[in-house]
């Protein structure tokens, strides 16, 4: 029997009832009773009956709104690659959820490799189904000249090469999704265009007087400081203002540790003959900062089975992953900025520990970042 979880959001956070097969009572919703079934949660109130919510649905239940998220080994899974048990993850599962039934905008803000991409997925599949098409562009990737004909499509002869009628990002991604990752990698002049779009829901071919009506639904992605960007005058206020109606905070991986044996688990079953890991491993794979995040976590994990010859991973197999990641050839765990601008509340003994760096080297870096930082202004 599987078993689920109901979530609701109040006042001073989210709460969560893991729902068992048995018939119990919904702390949080009066004279209500909740079981798990097969197929989700079958839930009994006085007024409305029995209400079936499967998992990465959602229901309106005596003025609370509730979703629903499927449990494994301890943990909360929304769809196949998300997994967690905390609690700023879990309030973006019932976030993801809730913005699965309308087609708003929605920007997801976060460091490089938190899994951003997989976010704006999953919420794909909430909103739109498999069947949808997905459409990923990675704005950093075009280059500014074919930005246009790549999100808006061209006629033939709108410029030299435009050999054929071809369509854009978005008539491509039709009642499906439109993710367009590192946003702001995009120039002013395509961001005009970009507002446009998202404003009339209509696009214009390059090279053709005809507009076409598009009814994708945009996720949009940044791992810049987006607030920031807009005072520089590097990014368009208005668009922001409308490609914000729903905002996803991603967390890095160093504030959700708890996640990372359930995260480690689950990649090491998508490797090849895939080796088992211990707990000493576990353990320090979240002593680790992980600066790159789930991404970095990743390529470590596949050093480890490499040098593990696949099978079980110990502590020193880590260690020696860990010591042939490319960060520590590049010094990037962490380099000056990174030890100037990161909130710490703990003393600078812990903050040297926890760099894995040698104390005359962290004050290096230190001091060039601070350096870099007066350089600046």
């Amino acid at each position: 029997m599987k078993m689920f979880a109901l979530i609701t959001q109040q006042e001073n956070g989210i709460d969560v009832l893991q729902v068992h097969e048995k018939p119990q009572p919904v702390p949080w919703l009066e004279s209500v009773v909740a079981c798990s079934k097969e197929d989700g949660v079958e839930i009994v109130c006085p007024k409305k009956g029995k209400l079936v919510v499967g998992a990465g649905q959602a229901a309106s239940v005596h003025g609370k709104t509730v979703s629903c998220v499927e449990m494994e080994d301890g943990a909360y899974c929304l769809g196949p690659e998300l997994i967690t048990c905390d609690e700023k993850m879990l309030r973006i599962f019932h976030l993801c959820i809730l913005a699965g039934r309308i087609k708003a905008p929605v920007l997801i803000l976060g460091e490089s490799g938190v899994g951003k991409e997989v976010i704006a997925r999953q919420l794909h599949i909430l909103s739109s189904g498999q069947k949808a098409r997905f459409v990923a562009v990675n704005m950093a990737a075009i280059p500014e000249g074919l930005a246009e004909s790549e999100l808006f499509g061209c006629v033939k002869g709108a410029y030299t090469g435009a050999l054929m009628d071809r369509a854009g990002a978005f008539e491509t991604a039709k009642e499906g999704t439109l993710f367009l990752d590192e946003i702001c990698e995009s120039s002013l002049f395509i961001q005009a265009k970009i507002l446009r779009a998202v404003e009339e829901r209509q696009v214009q071919r390059l090279g053709s007087q005809k507009k076409i009506k598009v009814s994708c639904r945009i996720v949009s992605a940044t791992n810049k400081d987006i607030v920031a960007l807009i005072e520089q005058g590097l990014f368009r206020q208005d668009l922001y203002e409308r490609l914000s109606c729903i905002v996803i905070r991603c967390p890095p991986l160093r504030e959700r540790r708890c996640d990372i044996p359930f995260l480690a688990r689950k990649l090491l079953k998508s490797f090849p003959d895939a080796p088992s890991i211990d707990n000493g491993a576990l353990k320090a794979l979240q002593s680790y900062q992980w600066y790159g995040n789930v991404r970095e976590l990743r390529n470590c994990l596949l050093r480890a089975s490499m040098l593990s010859l696949n099978t079980t991973i110990t502590e020193e197999t880590i260690r020696d992953a860990m010591a042939l990641s490319p960060s520590q050839e590049f010094g990037r765990r962490p380099c000056g900025s990174d030890i100037l601008y990161t909130r710490y509340t703990v003393g600078r003994a812990q903050q040297i520990r926890e760099s894995g760096l040698k104390r005359s080297t962290f004050y290096y870096r230190l001091k060039k970042g601070q350096m870099m930082n007066q350089m600046g202004n």
